[in-house]
């Protein structure tokens, strides 16, 4: 069994200043793009209080500076409807997890048997690790603790959606009630006592849970190391064992025993070789930008390019194959 330990991630940049700063970007006046290029690229993120939309804002500003491109991020419910969009040339890029991915290219899981097969990995990004959280009164503290409770698997159709589904599935847990609300929503109902236990699939400090633990007393919590999880994965392959590091969130000084599976950079197969392969190989040379912008970046890594489990770009391939990175 693979486990992984993630690396301490730090501090969120603002999502209201990344907000602002691509809103400034997009604001002046159009640059000529490159022959073959779209004028405008638009990147698929996720709701506004995740990871997703900091992650794209940050890579989006990243692209407008140093490829002189128009890029917009779009707010979505998540790397589902992303794979959709992507493959179905409604936008040029997006973030996407590996299980998600190969759901929507194979046509299984959420694609309910319609093959995305237009979609296409380009870089391999962050681990994102299965958090649950909850008000510290509320004395759940493990897995099990969902059973006979009220649960929030996040918006319809999100990543987080489709693991909850999964998760009951292949655990037999039984939670009284399942709700598809967005984190910021969740939060007011716990806080209310009309839910008792919310879950993402994200980087560590996740938005949402570091917002509600800087402000209530809230435990954090993962799937644990134990037989639960190793039935996940299991029957899932892309996630793994991990760990949050210890004191992530305040009043949680505890490690977090988890299980994560990788997030990745994608696009549609429409978008043109010449342009993956630019913003693949802008992406690795300014790492140090992006972990600027988020400290989820520093766990970039080329080398897990081997784990893609549906075709790669041909524009990231050929940046691979220029560095000699072992391709899958």
């Amino acid at each position: 069994m693979v486990q992984i330990n993630l690396k301490s991630l730090g501090k969120l940049m603002s999502v209201i200043f990344l907000g602002t700063f691509l809103t400034l970007l997009s604001s002046g006046s159009p640059i000529a793009a490159p022959k073959g290029w779209p004028s405008r690229t638009t990147i698929g993120g996720g709701p506004m209080q995740g990871t997703y939309y900091v992650l794209a804002a940050g890579w989006s500003s990243l692209l407008n500076k140093k490829l002189k491109i128009s890029s917009s991020v779009e707010s979505t419910a998540g790397s589902s409807v992303n794979a959709k969009l992507l493959s179905g040339k409604k936008q040029d890029f997006g973030l996407v997890s590996s299980g998600v991915a190969l759901q929507a290219y194979s046509g299984k899981g959420f694609a309910k048997g319609i093959k995305y097969t237009d979609l296409r990995l380009i870089v391999p990004g962050q681990m994102l690790p299965v958090q649950f959280w909850t008000p510290k009164s509320s004395g759940l503290k493990k897995l099990k603790d969902l059973t006979g409770k009220r649960v929030n698997f996040s918006r319809p159709g999100s990543a987080v959606d489709i693991f909850g589904q999964n998760l009951r599935r292949v655990t037999g847990l039984k939670p009284k009630q399942v709700t598809n609300v967005g984190h910021g929503q969740a939060n007011r109902l716990m806080k209310d006592g009309l839910l008792d236990i919310a879950s993402t699939v994200g980087s560590p400090p996740h938005p949402a849970v570091a917002a509600i633990t800087s402000q209530d007393d809230f435990y954090v919590f993962g799937m644990g190391h134990g037989n639960l999880a190793k039935k996940m994965t299991v029957a899932f392959p892309q996630f793994v064992l991990a760990t949050i590091p210890a004191g992530m969130y305040r009043g949680n000084p505890q490690a977090i025993p988890t299980i994560a599976e990788l997030n990745w950079l994608a696009a549609g197969a429409h978008s043109p070789e010449s342009l993956v392969y630019a913003v693949t190989k802008a992406t690795f040379e300014n790492k140090k930008a992006l972990v600027a912008s988020h400290k989820a970046w520093a766990l970039m890594d080329a080398a897990n390019v081997q784990h893609a489990k549906i075709p790669l770009h041909p524009g990231a391939v050929r940046y691979y194959k220029e560095k000699g990175i072992k391709l899958p």
